[in-house]
Order: C-alpha cells, then sequence, then structure tokens
C-alpha cells in the first residue's frame, strides 16, 4: 500500500499505544521494546505520548498517558477505572477468553479517553500488538493519525490454546498487515509464516525487521574475580515454553561436580510452583532461590552482574513464541557479560553460538549439563565467552536499530 508521512523525526508529533507491565510505578523488564521506543523518540521527537496498558497481573490496572515536548514531560492522564471494575489476576489466566476480552475492551476505550483528551492530530502512530494497532487505523481513517506502525513483539501461529482467539488473533493480525503503513516484525520468520498462512504479499505492507536491542552504556564488563564463579541466573517467565524444568533436573549433577554451585530464578508464571516442589524432591532449596518478579531494571542488572552463566532453556516448539521472535533475555544476559547458555530453538541461539558468547544447546538435560560443565571448568573458557557476550552486545544497540528503521521508513534523524 502507499506510504505516508515522511519528514525530520525532530518536527513530528508520535504517539505509541503499548501494553507494559509495571510493580508499583516502576516498569519491569517484562515491560520490554516499548520502553526503549519511548525513550528513543523522547529525546528526538518535538512530541511524543505514551498510552501504557497495565496487564492483568499487574499491580495498578489504570492504563495512562504522559506526554512528553521537546524531552520534558508536560502532562500526564490516567483512565478511570471506576468504569472497569477489574481486579489483579493470576498471570496464568492472562491469556484466558474472558480475562483477554475484558482487558482488551478496556485498552480500546482507555486509549479512546485519551485520544479525546488530547485533542490532537499525530504524525506517527505506533501500535504495539494487533488491537492497538486497529485503532491507529481508525485513526487514520479520521484523518488524525498521518503513519501507522504495526509493532509485533509476540507472533505466533498458535498464539492462544482457545481456538476462538486464535482465530480472532490472525484475522486481526492480516488486517493490520494489510492497512498499516508498515509492520515491524523480530525475525524473518514472521513474514514467511505470515505468508504461507495466506497473507498477500501484494498486499501485506511493507516489513521491517526490529531486533532486540540494548543501550550500549549499560553493557557491563566485570572481572571473573568479582563476580559469583559458581552463579548461574535465570530470568523470565514461569511457564511450560520457558524450559526451566531442563535446568532444575540438571542441577544435581551439576551440584554434585560443583560444590559452590546454585541458581538463582527471577520471574513469575503458572509453573512456579510446580518448580519449587520439584527442587523440594530434589533436595535443592539451599541451592536453588526463587525471587519473584524484580521491578527496576537496575535491580535486575544488579543480580545478573554478579553471576556468571545466563540461562534461557526454551522447550523446542516451532509454534512457541520465541521460536518466531527475538527474546529479549539472551540480550540482557549479553549486556550484563554473562556467558549464554541457550537452546536452539530462536534465531539469536545460532548467533550466539557463531560468536561464541555462550553455547547453544538442544533441549537435552546431558546437552545442558556438559554446556554449563565445559563453562565452570576452565576460567579461560568462562572468561573468553563473557568477553566476547560483551562484544556481542555492543552490536545491539537501540539508537542504531531504531535509527536504520525510521531511515527505512523515509524518516530524517537529527
Amino acid at each position: 500500500m502507499m506510504n505516508s508521512g515522511r519528514g525530520s523525526l525532530a518536527k513530528i508529533r508520535a504517539v505509541i499505544v503499548s501494553y507494559t507491565f509495571k510493580v508499583g510505578n516502576k516498569p519491569t523488564y517484562i515491560a520490554g521494546p516499548p520502553q526503549d521506543l519511548y525513550g528513543y523518540l523522547r529525546k528526538r521527537c518535538l512530541e511524543i505520548t505514551f498510552i501504557e496498558q497495565p496487564m492483568s497481573y499487574s499491580e495498578d490496572l489504570s492504563p495512562t498517558a504522559v506526554v512528553c515536548r521537546k524531552g520534558k514531560e508536560i502532562s500526564h492522564y490516567r483512565f478511570p477505572m471506576g468504569l472497569f471494575p477489574l481486579k489483579k489476576s493470576k498471570a496464568h489466566i492472562q491469556s484466558s477468553p474472558f480475562v483477554y476480552s475484558f482487558f482488551k475492551i478496556r485498552d480500546v476505550i482507555s486509549t479512546l479517553y485519551f485520544f479525546i483528551k488530547l485533542k490532537k492530530k499525530f504524525d506517527l502512530y505506533v501500535g504495539i500488538e494487533a488491537v492497538n494497532t486497529l485503532l491507529g487505523i481508525l485513526f487514520k481513517r479520521l484523518k488524525i493519525v498521518k503513519t501507522v506502525v504495526y509493532d509485533i513483539i509476540d507472533y505466533s501461529p498458535r498464539r492462544f490454546d482457545n481456538r476462538f482467539l486464535n482465530f480472532l488473533y490472525h484475522k486481526l493480525d492480516k488486517f493490520c498487515v494489510y492497512h498499516s503503513d508498515y509492520a515491524w516484525i523480530q525475525t524473518e520468520r514472521i513474514a514467511q509464516k505470515r505468508f504461507d498462512m495466506g497473507i498477500n504479499q501484494n498486499k501485506a505492507c511493507k516489513q521491517l525487521i526490529k531486533v532486540s536491542g540494548l543501550n550500549p552504556k549499560r553493557v557491563k564488563k566485570i572481572p571473573l574475580g568479582e563476580i559469583d564463579r559458581y552463579g548461574l541466573i535465570y530470568i523470565g517467565g514461569l511457564f511450560k515454553t520457558d524450559g526451566l524444568e531442563l535446568v532444575i533436573e540438571a542441577m544435581p549433577k551439576l551440584c554434585q561436580k560443583f560444590n559452590k554451585l546454585h541458581l538463582t530464578i527471577i520471574g513469575h508464571g503458572d509453573q512456579r510452583s510446580s518448580l519449587e516442589e520439584r527442587v523440594k524432591e530434589l533436595g535443592l532449596e539451599e541451592k536453588v532461590k526463587f525471587l519473584g518478579t524484580v521491578a527496576g531494571r537496575d535491580d535486575v542488572e544488579k543480580l545478573l552482574l554478579n553471576n556468571s552463566i545466563g540461562l534461557a532453556p526454551y522447550l523446542e516448539d516451532t509454534n512457541s513464541l520465541k521460536f518466531y521472535n527475538d527474546p529479549s533475555k539472551p540480550k540482557l544476559y549479553l549486556s550484563c557479560g554473562l556467558a549464554v547458555v541457550i537452546t536452539k530453538v530462536p534465531p539469536v541461539a545460532f548467533e550466539i553460538e557463531k560468536l561464541k558468547a555462550g553455547r547453544a544447546i538442544s533441549y537435552n538435560v546431558r546437552e545442558i549439563e556438559n554446556a554449563i560443565i565445559e563453562l565452570l571448568e576452565s576460567d579461560k573458557a568462562l572468561s573468553n565467552t563473557r568477553e566476547n557476550a560483551r562484544k556481542m552486545a555492543l552490536s545491539y544497540g537501540w539508537d542504531n536499530i531504531f535509527d536504520n528503521l525510521f531511515k527505512k521508513m523515509q524518516f530524517s534523524i537529527n
């Protein structure tokens, strides 16, 4: 379709509409790339509005909108939740048909509410996921928005177990791909799968790769002698597809090999209770610690920096989110100089293996045992791998990623 809305970023008014997950008022690591996009545009746009919609398991469920002009916050809005008597849910029911649908209705109404309050037109609208992008397409038809970007972070051919939700998800995805000006995708696998599922390449908007990035200024280099040499760490969801069971099953042999070895787990999910029960069965209570959700990025990085190896043991499933997307967890490990042990599921695993920034393995207990033993047995192997991880991280700066994206969209960068 025809592309619209060009010019210098310094002269435009932009809006981002996205889900978020906060603990208190702090965005967590789950808040992800939209936070980084907001930080990027805040420094470059004439004006940027950031609309955030808390996930169902956030402590505060009220959507908010922040408006910044020339980098300074000028106004803040809060959606009156009296219209929606919602309560915080458990993480594992967030995708149930009732909960998901109710929160999406809240997102639509709250975004309409903010646009009525703002009474502004926008040169650029970035919608995170299809429902938010659908509104952007509507606003474009009403000539309130010039350029619409469909940013999908969690694409999968089987996004939901519920058949109706999954059907609706792909119908909305197709509509947004056809009617947006651009679609940002994390890997080529997404574009190919869309075409395989019947999306017409001639009708589709231009799909641009936007990998997960990081802030190079936060990339740290800490000598091996200043960290917990035998510290393993995991951060992320505690769901079946995250594959943490693999690590738990490998722990007895690893602890027998390395007496000082221990594992720290940061995150939440419906597998936590079963994982904790398995840890007790194996007698590993002193070796495995569950910290739950850690809010601030500084707090997360402090924990990561003190360990030697970061774990990303994704379950091997070609329908999973991890297979099609570029998860941010490995990049977070790399930025903290951790050697990464990752299963060969997301495309980034093969790059980590190629650049010797970690070990890419199959989802197999013996393979993860051998990978960790290989790293911990040799100071040289561990030090070299950690240095390679830090170097790899420096190539994923958000500024470079977003600069390239906006240039391809024919915006000029100051």
